[in-house]
């Protein structure tokens, strides 16, 4: 630890830099990704750094995958940044849009918006994410999605 407080301004600003440069890279993927899924005119909304807990009926505890999700005109797509996982819900399953700290019966500690859609099955099933601005996403969906 003491190595680090030791670092000169120089080599602190290069790891920095990295870490940015890093960043916008992660970022740059996340994007390509989704403009090769989805044109811009089908992308109504996208955000990045998303937090993706996982389907209900699916698994047992909450998991959590980072990557991006899009508001698309007939649903919502989420994709991870590592791992390619992918979620899609159907704008026609969706049957409500909320928040909630809880999932799969465990506490996340935390605010995350739920979707509540009906699964292949056609038994009612939830995922939930970690957004930014989830009050933007949530207006956004029950505007596009719900009415």
């Amino acid at each position: 630890m003491d190595s680090l407080a030791n670092l000169s301004p120089v080599a602190l600003g290069v790891i920095i830099f990295g870490i940015v440069l890093l960043m916008a890279f992660i970022r740059q993927k996340e994007t390509a990704h989704l403009s090769k899924k989805y044109s811009s005119e089908e992308i109504i909304l996208a955000s990045f750094g998303v937090t993706w807990f996982g389907q209900e009926s699916k698994i047992n505890k909450p998991i959590r995958k980072t990557g991006a999700i899009a508001l698309v005109k007939d649903g919502i797509y989420y994709h991870s940044r590592f791992g390619n996982y992918e979620a899609f819900i159907p704008g026609s399953t969706i049957k409500t849009v909320g928040t909630t700290d809880f999932f799969c019966d465990k506490p996340l500690h935390d605010t995350v918006v739920q979707i509540s859609f009906k699964n292949e099955e056609g038994n009612l099933d939830r995922m939930a994410f970690r957004i930014p601005s989830p009050a933007r996403w949530i207006q956004m969906l029950r505007k596009t999605l719900l009415t």
